[in-house]
């Protein structure tokens, strides 16, 4: 396939990212992460940054860094996955508050509390307009904010957002 297309054609990067997928399952993430890397090179290169395939090979470049600890690597690919996404489709796409809500997720692993929470919030907020406070998208947005605010010692202001979310709970 590649002596017959070259190593941009589509077919050729499709099959990396089958390849990268069955070496995953084998638990050969250096391998897989090998195959990312090459995709998102080759479809930043050829595509363009806005792109949907520019992105998703992006985001799984992140997520097998993320897999493998290397959260100093997955960061940064992961911001601009996220902006990609939120210049394509908007803040307010669910596809979107779910990435948001992942990239929040990464950077609490990284360290990176003051961002992760401040994402956190963005979500929540998005997701309290768009959204029914009693769905569970916005629930567990406010879970997961509740979460590191009470991991930050924050506990005047996660306490009641515990219970809030119990009274929910019982409610449904």
């Amino acid at each position: 396939l590649l002596a017959l297309h070259g190593p941009e054609h589509a077919s050729v990067l499709s099959t990396r990212m089958f390849l990268a997928d069955t070496l995953i399952q084998q638990q050969r993430l250096a391998e897989a992460e090998r195959e990312f890397r090459i995709v998102a090179a080759v479809r930043r290169q050829t595509l363009g940054e806005m792109n949907p395939d520019t992105h998703l090979a992006l985001a799984n470049l992140s997520a097998i860094l993320e897999d493998q600890g290397k959260l100093d690597e997955a960061v940064p690919i992961c911001r601009v996955a996220l902006d990609i996404q939120i210049t394509r489709l908007s803040e307010d796409d669910p596809r979107t508050l779910m990435a948001m809500s992942n990239f929040a997720t990464l950077l609490r692993k990284a360290g990176q509390l003051d961002e992760s929470e401040t994402l956190l919030r963005r979500t929540l907020d998005i997701r309290v307009r768009v959204l029914p406070n009693n769905h569970g998208n916005t629930l567990r947005s406010r879970n997961s904010l509740a979460d590191l605010l009470a991991s930050r010692g924050k506990f005047e202001e996660a306490e009641p957002m515990f219970q809030d979310l119990i009274v929910r709970a019982d409610q449904a």
